[in-house]
Order: C-alpha cells, then sequence, then structure tokens
C-alpha cells in the first residue's frame, strides 16, 4: 500500500516492523473491542483443546480451508491477528514528519503535524 503524504513523499506499506507504522488503540475501546475478544478467544481455546475438541474450535473460528495441522502458537498468532485487523494504522511522513491517521469513514487519511523539529521515529519502539 501507499499514501501520498501533503509534502508530496510517498509513503510505502510493503513490510512489516517499519518504523513509520504504528498500529492506534483508542483507549475508550480497547478493552472491549481488542483486550477482552483476545482473552475470551485464548480461554476458550485452551478449554476446548483441554476437553478434546479443539477441531470444533477451529471449525467455529476459522475458515474451512484454514491448516487444522498448525501448531497452537501459529492458531492463537492468527487469532490475535484476527482481532488486531480492526485496528486502525497511523504512518508518520519520513520527509515532513507529518502524522497520518485514517478517516472513520476511509475517504482517506487525517494529517497532524509536528509542533517541533524533534520528530523522528516518533511511532518507532526503536530509541
Amino acid at each position: 500500500m501507499k499514501i501520498r503524504c501533503d509534502c508530496g513523499h510517498v509513503i510505502s506499506d510493503s513490510t512489516d516492523s517499519l518504523p513509520y507504522k504504528c498500529d492506534l488503540l483508542p483507549d475508550d475501546g480497547y478493552w472491549d473491542n481488542i483486550h477482552q475478544p483476545i482473552l475470551d478467544s485464548v480461554l476458550d481455546y485452551a478449554r476446548c483443546v483441554a476437553v478434546g475438541d479443539r477441531e470444533g474450535w477451529l471449525s467455529r473460528n476459522f475458515a474451512e480451508n484454514y491448516p487444522r495441522d498448525s501448531k497452537d502458537e501459529s492458531i492463537l498468532s492468527d487469532l490475535i491477528s484476527a482481532v488486531m485487523s480492526r485496528v486502525p494504522t497511523a504512518y508518520q511522513c519520513t520527509e515532513c514528519g507529518n502524522i497520518l491517521i485514517p478517516k472513520r469513514d476511509g475517504s482517506g487519511y487525517l494529517g497532524f503535524q509536528p509542533l517541533d523539529d524533534d520528530w523522528r521515529d516518533a511511532l518507532s519502539w526503536r530509541k
């Protein structure tokens, strides 16, 4: 995916671990929309595995063509990824520092300019 910043720079999102990309976790819905669904699903999966209903759980939570021989780590990773796919993604322009947040209606992005020149890697875990 490519996004054009207001400054004209093209922001590319074609891989993982980008220092100018982050997921936005709004506090007002985090517990109900992210934390609790992941917790409930992980606990449900563990209960189903414990009683021998792993196949039933996979059928209820994934498509028919989902690989049934997947390891637990892969299944839980896919589960978390599915929940996290609902989270909006923000980008920071590496040229001007503008932070682009998707509009709720999906029609584009809202741009927010940094207040000073110390904006590099604002969305990164890196220090």
